[in-house]
């Protein structure tokens, strides 16, 4: 949520925004999936990529926010 507030103050374009929304929803219902899931230890490496996955969608979207933000100055 943080990272699409940002994302629209910087002025990102709303598809990139979009795209973003909807890649990281299917990453975390992945991840839920994964969650409910997993009775041993060794699909809980898929989990942690999947976690990793959806924190890295939320630092990009607010690295490229900063960046517009930044050049506006």
């Amino acid at each position: 949520m943080g990272a699409v507030i940002l994302g629209n103050m910087a002025g990102l374009p709303q598809g990139e925004l979009a795209s973003f929304s909807a890649s990281f929803l299917a990453v975390r219902v992945a991840y839920t999936a994964a969650y409910i899931t997993t009775s041993t230890q060794a699909p809980t490496l898929v989990r942690s990529g999947l976690w990793i996955a959806s924190v890295s969608l939320c630092f990009r979207t607010i690295i490229r926010a900063a960046g517009a933000m930044a050049t506006e100055v």
